[in-house]
């Protein structure tokens, strides 16, 4: 493609970004739940490509810095030439380019709510994922455990309060009041819901200890699983699927 712009003349004056909406966990976290899906904050699935080409862009030029989506919108804008969006919470990231700056943000944040609630914060150094249904707080060293398989939160409260306080200031200033948020999910689906996990290899993601879905307002969940899930019914206990135990029983449930 770019080769192509370049034939076409086009190089002179276009921007390309390449980056992803995610990445997957592909059992780097086997004793959580979703140990193969994307349902997590951890950094296999936060941390995804930013490359970004053109002319106005410093060719072999790497940067740790740390960026996240909303930085995207201010970054083109100030490579087309176009004023910056005055509501825009994200910062261009041209400065970096231009080695202006070494960073211009402090913080990174995550949220998901599929499966579990989960909020992360993260500065240069320690990453703090807080599960808002059991309060539990995972804290991450990336500088010592950048795979993020050791949780020091109980050696560094202080790191965790520090953090925790963080996470909770920009949460009260971005996150709706539990009631608005429930009214724009339940705008999106009927009263009654069919969750159905599938995705390429799905089967084998609902293994993890961690994998819990009692609470879930569930009439029925579908899985194409050799395992043997017990009843999906919103009103039972917590509940677990046995591990898929051979690739040919796999494909038989791939074919069902």
């Amino acid at each position: 493609m770019l080769e192509r712009l370049r034939t076409k003349g086009l190089n002179k004056n276009t921007i390309v970004l390449l980056t992803s909406d995610h990445g997957e966990l592909l059992y780097t976290h086997r004793g959580d739940y979703m140990t193969f899906d994307h349902r997590s904050l951890y950094d296999q699935v936060m941390h995804v490509p930013g490359i970004i080409w053109g002319s106005r862009v410093p060719a072999g030029k790497v940067s740790d810095a740390l960026a996240g989506h909303i930085d995207i919108a201010p970054t083109l804008l100030e490579l087309a030439g176009l004023s910056p969006k005055p509501d825009a919470q994200g910062s261009s990231l041209v400065p970096i380019m231009n080695g202006k700056q070494k960073a211009v943000r402090e913080y990174l944040f995550g949220e998901q709510d599929v499966v579990e609630p989960l909020r992360s914060v993260r500065d240069a150094r320690y990453k703090l994922i807080l599960n808002t249904r059991t309060g539990r707080k995972q804290l991450f060293d990336h500088l010592a455990d950048p795979e993020e398989q050791t949780d020091i939160a109980v050696r560094h409260p202080e790191i965790v309060s520090r953090l925790a306080s963080v996470l909770e200031r920009w949460r009260k200033e971005n996150e709706p009041e539990p009631g608005a948020r429930d009214q724009r999910w339940r705008a999106f689906g009927a009263k009654d819901y069919t969750i159905d996990e599938m995705a390429i290899g799905a089967t084998l993601q609902l293994t993890g200890e961690g994998w819990r879905m009692g609470e879930l307002p569930v009439r029925s969940v579908r899985h194409l699983s050799c395992g043997r899930p017990n009843r999906p019914y919103s009103h039972e206990q917590p509940r677990r699927l046995n591990p898929v135990r051979s690739p040919d029983c796999l494909a038989r449930a791939w074919c069902k």
